[in-house]
């Protein structure tokens, strides 16, 4: 490869052979193809990684039976949130039936109905010797529908996380002192749902979190339920 300094008049040149361009263009080339080697197997490890990962955690082949239906029971820790107060939890219960698609094996989307017990306590304080304590315990007709994605633990058990919401009716004569018209709630109820289970076989473990997203105040204070639910069940 010769590079080599020409000066002519006031200037100074430089000039190299055509084979030195040559030399230096074949390197950069072998450079650049090296990096590419490189890089298309860094992503080749990287797709393979998140292939593995997607087929352990994700299986979107047609479910054994496209409908699962069942039976589920519980108790309900409740409680009211509003502007002016925080009130007190109240246990509560619900007994229902669940129905699902099985849209994929790792997806499914299912609704029900539940007969379900909300409300919370109330303490006032007249005197230091004297408390009086009201138990309000409405109960709702309750309406859910839930995303459900499975992950398999084994061949007879599943993890299940669900997302979604729900929609409730209260039963006005369940509680009148609750649902009254112009100082107390309304009688509909619509909230989102968050939730975990367990299924072994046909039987079903699970827990989840309910808030309203609408004001169930029939007064000026926004007001809005909230329950922390623990279910067990049944799976046909």
């Amino acid at each position: 490869c010769d590079i080599g300094i020409r000066q002519t008049g006031y200037a100074v040149r430089y000039h190299q052979s055509p084979d030195c361009r040559e030399i230096i263009v074949g390197f950069l080339l072998f450079k650049i193809i090296a990096t590419m080697k490189k890089i298309i197997i860094i992503i080749s490890l990287v797709f393979t990684a998140v292939s593995v990962s997607a087929q352990q955690y994700w299986d979107g082949s047609r479910p054994d039976h496209r409908f699962t239906f069942g039976q589920r029971a519980g108790a309900n820790l409740t409680k009211v949130f509003d502007d002016e107060m925080e009130w007190r939890y109240n246990w509560g219960y619900q007994v229902g039936a669940v129905a699902e698609l099985n849209l994929v094996r790792s997806l499914s989307l299912g609704t029900g109905l539940y007969y379900i017990q909300k409300g919370f306590k109330m303490e006032l304080e007249y005197s230091p010797t004297f408390t009086q304590t009201f138990d309000y315990s409405p109960k709702y007709l309750e309406i859910p529908l839930l995303l459900t994605y499975h992950i398999k633990l084994s061949d007879s058990s599943q993890f299940h996380f669900n997302a979604g919401g729900y929609y409730a009716f209260g039963l006005k004569d369940s509680d009148k002192s609750f649902f009254k018209d112009n100082t107390g709630y309304k009688t509909s109820d619509l909230g989102i749902s968050l939730g975990v289970a367990v299924t072994y076989s046909h039987y079903y473990a699970g827990a989840s979190y309910e808030r309203s997203i609408m004001n169930i105040s029939n007064s000026e204070v926004n007001a809005y339920n909230s329950s922390i639910v623990v279910s067990l069940g049944y799976n046909f």
